[in-house]
């Protein structure tokens, strides 16, 4: 009886052990990868936001532009009065009444569907660059951050449906007036009914800003519990389909005027020190 061939353990020798030229083995290219990101991990520890490594840097290149793109945002929101779409319209207004309103201010109201449209494209981009921000924070939820960046996706897609109703309401200015009256219930509920899409998204931009416990956070902390106070002036928007008149109807002092003055103050405050921090980020 013969020994056993001892061919099998040559091959596995010459496969994982022998070593090869120029090659450096996997467990120390991990080792490398390892260090590296312990390295870039230190120094943003230490720095804050500024100071990244070179693929932080390039991102918040991006995420610099995509702050920029929230002005453009913003300009867009101040622009939808000129068309006179805002403030809304009463929801106690008759149907024929109603129609000659849409039918004295058709141009401006096309005008602003315009308007609704530019920002419903522009706002998914500012959100996914509030998203980029915040990637470099150590232990920061990858989770809440790709929830924050959809939750901004589908208010993009929303407005650009409020744009679309708003549009059908002019489309065509002689159909009957109880037509069209419906069409309008439909885009002003939609619109003011956006309201708890916003407040879940500004509910993970407070998390993820409070969840930066650097000495130097890349956003000031405060600034998180701004996003979750603020929302609460929203709270009319939740019950505007139950009325037609007061302070909580649509266009009431409210759900519509209050939540506009809380929305500008919070919108205001995360562009400025986004825009911040974004800049400071490409020293």
């Amino acid at each position: 009886m013969g020994y056993p061939s001892t061919r099998p353990i040559t091959c596995l020798y010459t496969i994982y052990a022998r070593p090869k030229k120029n090659r450096i083995s996997k467990p120390i290219q991990l080792s490398y990868y390892v260090q590296s990101q312990a390295n870039d991990i230190a120094r943003i520890r230490t720095n804050g936001p500024c100071k990244q490594s070179p693929a932080f840097i390039q991102a918040d290149n991006h995420t610099n532009t995509n702050s920029l793109l929230a002005y453009l945002n913003d300009i867009l929101l101040f622009l939808l009065p000129l068309s006179s779409n805002l403030p809304p319209v009463s929801p106690t207004l008759s149907p024929e009444t109603l129609a000659q309103h849409y039918r004295d201010n058709h141009r401006g109201f096309r005008a602003g569907v315009v308007f609704t449209l530019l920002s419903a494209i522009i706002y998914p981009f500012y959100e996914i660059g509030v998203s980029r921000i915040f990637s470099p924070i150590p232990n920061s939820d990858p989770v809440i951050m790709m929830t924050q960046a959809a939750a901004g996706v589908v208010c993009g897609l929303s407005f650009i449906n409020c744009g679309i109703f708003f549009a059908v309401i002019t489309f065509r200015l002689d159909r009957d007036a109880a037509v069209t009256q419906a069409l309008s219930d439909l885009a002003w509920l939609y619109f003011t009914l956006l309201v708890p899409m916003l407040v879940f998204q500004d509910l993970l931009v407070g998390m993820l800003v409070r969840g930066d416990r650097r000495e130097r956070p890349v956003v000031p902390t405060w600034s998180g519990w701004a996003n979750w106070v603020l929302p609460i002036g929203w709270f009319g928007a939740w019950g505007s389909h139950c009325v037609h008149n007061g302070p909580f109807a649509w266009d009431g002092a409210i759900t519509f005027w209050l939540t506009v003055v809380f929305y500008l103050v919070q919108i205001t405050l995360n562009t400025v020190y986004l825009w911040v921090a974004a800049g400071e980020c490409d020293l």
